[in-house]
């Protein structure tokens, strides 16, 4: 305990002494004090003052003083705390720190069998006459901040008079009220305070702009404005927080809503009486980007007239639009550049050759920090897999993970179809070199990225064709679930959608939208609320693909359903047809691998001229004829072949 804090509780205590002498004397006085003399004999042994009005005075001066450069005293300046308010709290904390005080004010109570401290008893030891006791209610008022910071905790309503319910500070709040700095124990898992001067992981680069940052901001935090830092995760957010309290000479108190259990607001409450009794600035993130909008505002609202410095961070790459009444700064923290990534990758793995991790995904430095640490356990060797792994981890639930397994050699398409495919794939993997090192990339802002168009009927091998461009490219599949990202809340979509694309951005995912007529409808006149937010989710969602830079593939069975402002976003359209009779012979001829028992005799020419059907039929059919032939001990024939593609023309709705 620093020496104010003592000074102060020793100066405190004695006033609350001399404050029920006083009532005590004034009991005998009425004949209500019982034996004083056994009293204090029992419990105190404390001298009888001949003067106590003229020792509480000089007390209560000495008091007061003490309280300025106290803990408490500061609190109560920044709180803007009434002086009963302030004399309830005190007299509160004073028989959790003397419990001779408590039996003292047992005593004092005994003739109205009352127990703790009440608001009744505050105003008998403070003499005061009614009209100042009905001041007194205020203290329980849950909008003040005494309560609603739970600074004191009240027992329920019992239908006794208010000036009668218990009040008493709450426990997790006294170590610092005396001058011991710490966090609350309920506030473990969700708060931190940080003292020490901070570190970090920046390339060099990084760490100037975000000293010039820190110093900036931290003059506007000592003025009074708040700030908004925005970024993708581990972006600094957090470090550059702490930064900018250090500039200003205040501790940091962080306090991390997604580790929220339980009350969240409860929480909240406490975390923010925290930084006010640590004179602390107050973090909270990160803050999720689904809290955007509606949601960011309804948290700024929780910060209403908090006295104190805060800092929220938010993990978006687009601001909210928020207002409040104290001014409200926003700083934008963009992702590591390229070359920034490669110093950092190479501080976090030196044993280990970067170069093509850093240049393919676009992870910030929290993240790469962090993989850092995992593989000086595991070793360096397991770079890719680690990072492929955190960043699937992050799409999971939106996207699902296709293992592309198809080759160039299980395409059966035409030359024509190929060569563009191929068009595709180049215009992907030298993206670079046009857009920057040729520097076409300054007069092409968007569009920058590839949006494929694979359009036709049922089987004809859209999706295969996706992981063929994904394996070629060396880049992770993932199929769009739009049943997680469809939704009947106005902007929902919207905002799982823009997550979706930022995932899979970092990560140099392809992205597959299967069915992509379920979300680019043609838009339509507008008659309804729900044409409205429709025809505004295929706006954004055509927007998007312009500003993406990574891969998408739409497939389709009706490209006539798209809308008709989807064509000049396209990179490329492919319209696969249904195949002709010399492409479903390549097709049989795939699907009967050489390890799979045939009969010499059969005859595919046939099979492809008798049964017109897609590859994803054929590749049904085989199967199942495999199936057939594994059941009856015999090799695949072609009786068998006949027999599983009439079997999957019935299952079609076509009579074979």
């Amino acid at each position: 305990m620093n020496d104010d804090a003592r000074g102060w509780l020793e100066a405190e205590l004695e006033r609350v002494w001399l404050l029920a002498e006083t009532r005590l004397a004034t009991l005998e006085e009425t004949g209500l004090g019982g034996d004083r003399a056994a009293l204090e004999k029992a419990l105190f042994a404390r001298p009888l003052h001949s003067d106590l009005a003229g020792r509480l005075a000089e007390q209560t001066a000495l008091a007061k003083k003490a309280r300025t450069a106290a803990p408490l005293g500061r609190l109560a300046a920044r709180l803007e705390l009434r002086d009963l308010e302030l004399e309830a709290l005190i007299i509160a904390i004073a028989p959790h720190l003397d419990e001779h005080l408590d039996a003292v004010f047992r005593h004092i109570q005994s003739n109205f069998e009352r127990r703790g401290v009440d608001l009744a008893l505050v105003g008998e030891l403070l003499g005061l006459d009614q009209t100042e006791k009905a001041g007194l209610l205020e203290v329980l008022d849950d909008d003040r901040p005494l309560i609603a910071l739970r600074l004191l905790v009240a027992e329920p309503p019992s239908g006794c008079s208010a000036l009668f319910r218990t009040i008493a500070p709450s426990l997790d709040s006294l170590p610092v009220l005396t001058g011991r700095r710490a966090v609350s124990p309920k506030l473990a898992n969700v708060a931190t305070l940080e003292c020490e001067e901070p570190a970090g992981f920046f390339a060099t680069q990084q760490a100037l702009e975000l000293e010039k940052l820190s110093e900036l901001a931290s003059q506007r935090v000592v003025s009074g404005a708040w700030l908004l830092h925005y970024g993708p995760s581990g972006a600094g957010k957090r470090e550059l927080a702490h930064r900018v309290a250090w500039r200003a000479g205040l501790p940091l108190l962080t306090f991390d809503p997604t580790d929220v259990s339980g009350d969240g607001d409860e929480q909240l409450r406490r975390a923010k009486r925290e930084a006010l009794l640590a004179e602390a600035v107050l973090y909270v993130g990160p803050c999720k980007d689904d809290l955007a909008e509606d949601g960011a505002r309804a948290l700024l609202g929780r910060f209403a007239g908090y006295p104190g410095p805060l800092i929220l961070g938010f993990e978006t790459t687009t601001a909210p639009h928020l207002a409040c009444a104290r001014p409200l700064i926003e700083i934008a923290l963009p992702e590591a550049s390229a070359e920034a990534r490669l110093e950092l990758w190479r501080s976090a793995v030196p044993d280990a050759d970067v170069t093509a991790v850093a240049q393919a995904y676009r992870l910030s430095n929290g993240e790469i920090a962090s993989i850092g640490r995992e593989l000086a356990a595991t070793g360096p060797e397991r770079l890719k897999e680690a990072v492929e792994r955190r960043l699937r981890t992050e799409l999971q639930g939106l996207a699902e993970r296709v293992t592309a397994r198809a080759s160039w050699d299980d395409l059966v398409l035409a030359d024509e179809l190929l060569e563009r495919v191929r068009q595709l794939i180049d215009r992907h993997r030298h993206a670079a070199q046009v857009f920057d090192d040729w520097q076409l990339g300054r007069r092409v802002q968007r569009g920058r990225g590839v949006t494929a168009l694979f359009s036709g009927p049922p089987g004809t091998g859209k999706t295969m064709l996706a992981q063929v461009i994904a394996r070629e490219l060396g880049l992770e599949l993932f199929k769009v679930d739009l049943s997680q990202v469809v939704s009947k809340w106005v902007g929902e979509t919207e905002k799982q959608l823009s997550r979706i694309f930022e995932l899979a951005e970092r990560a140099h995912a392809v992205l597959l939208f299967d069915e992509a007529d379920a979300l680019l409808a043609k838009r339509t006149k507008v008659e309804s609320a729900n044409d409205r937010y429709g025809n505004l989710a295929v706006n954004y969602l055509l927007q998007r693909f312009e500003d993406y830079r990574g891969v998408v593939i739409l497939t389709t069975n009706a490209a006539s359903a798209l809308d008709d402002a989807m064509a000049r976003r396209l990179t490329a359209h492919l319209r696969l047809e249904e195949p002709d009779e010399d492409e479903r012979l390549r097709l049989w001829q795939s699907m009967l691998p050489a390890a799979l028992p045939k009969d010499e005799t059969i005859d595919l020419d046939r099979i492809a001229g008798d049964f017109d059907l897609t590859g994803g039929h054929i590749k049904n059919a085989a199967l199942r004829a495999a199936f057939l032939a594994a059941r009856e001990g015999t090799a695949v024939s072609t009786a068998l072949l006949r027999r599983a593609a009439v079997l999957e023309m019935q299952d079609m709705g076509r009579i074979a």
